[in-house]
């Protein structure tokens, strides 16, 4: 189950993109040169993935969710003004602190990759 509001779906399907993208990079560049084997890549996948993630989400957060302020609506029937607040969150989390979640899976993932 995904949840998200907004324009939250969008860090998922950054993830993923980022992932089929650096699943086959690391198959057939990477893995022939370091001989990770099969766990070993599929971790490295994930790390590259999750920082290719966070550096495309950060400026997305700054600049194009920055746009959606909070906005004054007013009830039609009593005539008061609301401040209704436009977040955009992935499964519960706001889209702000997601950059800083990937770095900290790629960090997970590259020490579960080399030290473990």
């Amino acid at each position: 189950m995904i949840v998200w509001s907004g324009r939250g779906i969008l860090i998922f399907l950054i993830f993923m993109a980022a992932f089929f993208a650096t699943v086959p990079f690391v198959v057939i560049e990477i893995d022939p040169v370091l001989q990770l084997g099969k766990d070993k890549s599929v971790n490295l996948s994930i790390a590259l993935a999750a920082l290719l993630s966070a550096i495309l989400t950060f400026p997305l957060d700054r600049f194009i969710m920055k746009q959606r302020g909070p906005q004054i609506q007013v009830d039609p029937k009593t005539g008061q003004q609301q401040l209704v607040s436009n977040k955009d969150t992935f499964m519960w989390i706001e889209t702000r602190y997601w950059p800083y979640l990937y770095l900290a899976l790629a960090a997970v993932m590259l020490v579960v990759t080399y030290f473990i």
